[in-house]
């Protein structure tokens, strides 16, 4: 998604409300889980205002992400997840997809769709999203377009009702050792709504980054640059941007797919 002219662009993956797709040893519970991958541009399509290198030092650029499926049990536990990476995506938009089957067993627990990024020292890790497709009988669908995303909206991705898929996308984030597999501890529990590119992390709505199948406007995801104290420490902040809704007894062996187009933004554009 957004490919910006400008000076550096805040662009930056998952446990059961804290961890990567293997649950951690101890995690963080809660009702909504892991979301969201890279991106960056503030409000009206412009750029963010964090880049790489940073307050860290930085040593190696190593920023990744992800989308993914998960399904969270009562106790804020990842009880199984499903992913794709996107972190060497280019300039080129392309398609993706991850697929996860429905389990009976699971009825009751809390099922979620994102994007997830992966981050630290400041180091980029934008990736741009588009033409999010949510199947069978395509019950959320997206294309970011105004409207009714409004790119001057704080409230655009936060606020964006949807009978299935709850009031508007959230956000959570996991934080690691420098090594990426200790966990340490979750935040954003009660679950805060996306920030459409008015704080230094997650997600912001921008323009001009589609081709002919995108439309005007995409979606951005990135990093949490807005945590300065873990960043300049060298930890691992996995940034989530997602969706969640309970699962019924009519998912029960079904298969959710989910579907999005993608592009590279400025992630791991280090120098």
């Amino acid at each position: 998604m957004k490919k910006t002219t400008l000076i550096t662009i805040l662009f930056a993956a998952l446990a059961a409300y804290g961890c990567s797709d293997d649950p951690p040893a101890t995690g963080t519970g809660g009702s909504g889980g892991s979301g969201g991958t890279a991106g960056s541009g503030g409000t009206a399509g412009s750029g963010g205002m964090a880049g790489g290198g940073g307050m860290g030092g930085s040593v190696a650029c190593d920023s990744t992400a992800n989308a993914f499926i998960k399904v969270i049990d009562g106790t804020g536990n990842l009880t199984d997840s499903a992913s794709t990476p996107t972190t060497d995506s280019t300039e080129n938009w392309a398609g993706g997809t991850v697929e996860l089957l429905i389990d009976a067993a699971w009825e009751g627990q809390t099922l979620q769709f994102g994007f997830a990024t992966t981050a630290s020292n400041f180091d980029p890790s934008g990736v741009f999203y588009d033409n999010v497709l949510v199947e069978p009988d395509a019950q959320y669908t997206s294309d970011f377009e105004d409207p009714p995303y409004d790119l001057n909206d704080q409230d655009a991705l936060g606020v964006d009702p949807s009978t299935t898929w709850g009031a508007g996308w959230v956000i959570y984030a996991n934080v690691f050792e420098p090594d990426g597999t200790t966990f340490l501890f979750g935040y954003n529990i009660p679950l805060d709504p996306a920030p459409n590119g008015q704080i230094e992390g997650y997600s912001a709505i921008v323009a001009a980054e589609g081709g002919p199948d995108q439309g005007a406007q995409q979606l951005s995801i990135f990093s949490d640059y807005n945590n300065v104290a873990d960043q300049q420490a060298g930890n691992r902040i996995e940034s989530n941007v997602f969706r969640e809704r309970t699962i019924t007894a009519a998912d029960a062996g079904t298969t959710l797919t989910f579907s999005f187009d993608f592009k590279r933004g400025n992630i791991n554009d280090c120098p």
